[in-house]
């Protein structure tokens, strides 16, 4: 055949492995090496097969040939027999077609390096996956696949796995060998828990798992050093890990649509360039912070974060329309624990409309700021903060205040300016000894 002659033989001939534009002519095989084999001597010497390490040899030494066999778009439901030219093709395309399964014609393919077989009828990826030693793309989304074999854990050349949309409702322990893994993408399955050796992809880059059926994250996310993107959206998830701030790498950060009530504070550590938040019961930041966007979550998250080391909190300007104090059933220990330690709190100009009935837990409380809110009373829990010496009420619209303040024996200040007193409440009298000062409006003038 001619050189400037494409062959009639094959359905898409394919360009060689030196060749880089695929408008070029193409070229048959001449003097072709079967999969696995290696040149010895020159090209009239015996070949031999081996291991992995004997055809990566043989990749490098083996110039001639085709390298892409192309039966893309054919409408196929079996693979037809492979023509000897394409027996070392490096790039296998099979997308768009009607395949029940994986070809076993394909295990003579040893040197395959990337696989499409998306947009198939394939069930499952078979054991003989591991005979692919040099294989670094599967592309098999938009499948029907229930099964990963174990045995894809010895594709140790593996760098991107995609199995979005199909049926898959576990993965194998043995994906955590692949260690070389950098995009893993699993979107719309049915995955409920993910193995604990997902920890042991340190170069994972990309990992894609929403749109299953996720209670939690179920590995060590602080390990995957190299991670930037975690897609875990539209699952079931309750909890984020109170470490993921240390996902050193982590830009973009997906949990939408999931149970999530609370974000762990080490977050506010990450240098992220997107988060997306929406459609979760959050109480941690609330959710009028969050809305507000990712400087305000890291502002709050971040003043949280030093109140666990301080026991002053300062929630002052976030506009808030309650305080966060979290549920004692629900709530994460350190969180409840830091709330109940704190000695300042700090809410000025929020938009406070009551003080939360658990008041009383913070009993440490020596400070307490509500000024420039829009409070009209405050609870009759006040008066169990015994240690309270400072109470900032100014700029409210408070008419009274509780008989049971007359507990706060440690009272040494309180502002009351700028609210709705006429008077001076009694209860103030009553503490005249222990209050500094106490300010309130002149009566109106009629």
């Amino acid at each position: 055949m001619s050189k400037n002659k494409r062959p009639q033989d094959i359905y898409r001939p394919v360009q060689r492995a030196w060749k880089q534009d695929e408008t070029m002519d193409f070229y048959e095989e001449a003097d072709a090496i079967p999969a696995g084999g290696i040149r010895l001597e020159p090209s009239n010497a015996p070949m031999t097969a081996g291991h992995a390490l004997v055809a990566v040899k043989a990749l490098e030494e083996a110039p001639d040939g085709y390298r892409r066999l192309d039966w893309s778009g054919q409408g196929i439901t079996e693979l037809p027999k492979i023509p000897q030219h394409f027996k070392n093709s490096r790039v296998v395309l099979l997308h768009d077609n009607k395949l029940p399964s994986f070809p076993p014609e394909l295990a003579e393919m040893r040197l395959m390096q990337t696989l499409r077989i998306d947009s198939n009828s394939i069930t499952s990826v078979p054991q003989y996956i591991q005979t692919f030693t040099l294989l670094q793309h599967i592309r098999a989304h938009d499948n029907c696949i229930a099964n990963l074999s174990s045995n894809i854990g010895r594709c140790k050349q593996l760098v991107s796995l995609d199995l979005q949309r199909n049926e898959l409702d576990s993965l194998p322990p043995a994906i955590g060998a692949c260690v070389n893994l950098q995009k893993l993408w699993l979107t719309h399955n049915r995955i409920s828990k993910l193995p604990f050796t997902l920890s042991h992809l340190r170069g994972l880059k990309t990992l894609r798992v929403d749109k299953n059926q996720l209670t939690e994250v179920g590995f060590n996310l602080v390990r995957l050093t190299n991670l930037t993107q975690l897609r875990i959206g539209h699952n079931q998830i309750k909890h984020l890990p109170e470490d993921i701030g240390y996902t050193s790498r982590l830009q973009e950060l997906h949990i939408n649509h999931n149970l999530i009530v609370a974000l762990p504070p080490s977050i506010c550590k990450l240098k992220l360039t997107q988060l997306s938040l929406d459609e979760n019961p959050l109480s941690r930041p609330p959710t009028e912070v969050a809305l507000r966007g990712l400087s305000e979550i890291f502002r709050y998250l971040n003043r949280l974060m030093y109140s666990v080391e301080t026991w002053d909190l300062d929630f002052g300007g976030f506009k808030l329309s309650h305080i966060p104090f979290p549920n004692p059933e629900t709530a994460a220990p350190w969180e409840l624990q830091a709330w109940v330690r704190l000695k300042t709190l700090l809410l000025p100009n929020n938009r406070l409309l009551a003080l939360p009935l658990d008041l009383n837990l913070m009993s440490n409380l020596t400070i307490l700021d509500l000024a420039n809110n829009c409070l009209s009373t405050l609870p009759p829990a006040v008066g169990t903060l015994t240690n309270l010496q400072v109470l900032d009420a100014s700029g409210n619209n408070i008419q009274a205040l509780p008989r049971q303040m007359s507990n706060n024996l440690q009272l040494a200040e309180l502002l009351l300016e700028n609210n709705r007193c006429t008077t001076i409440p009694e209860v103030v009298m009553e503490l005249q000894v222990c209050v500094r000062s106490a300010t309130t409006l002149p009566p109106p003038t009629l």
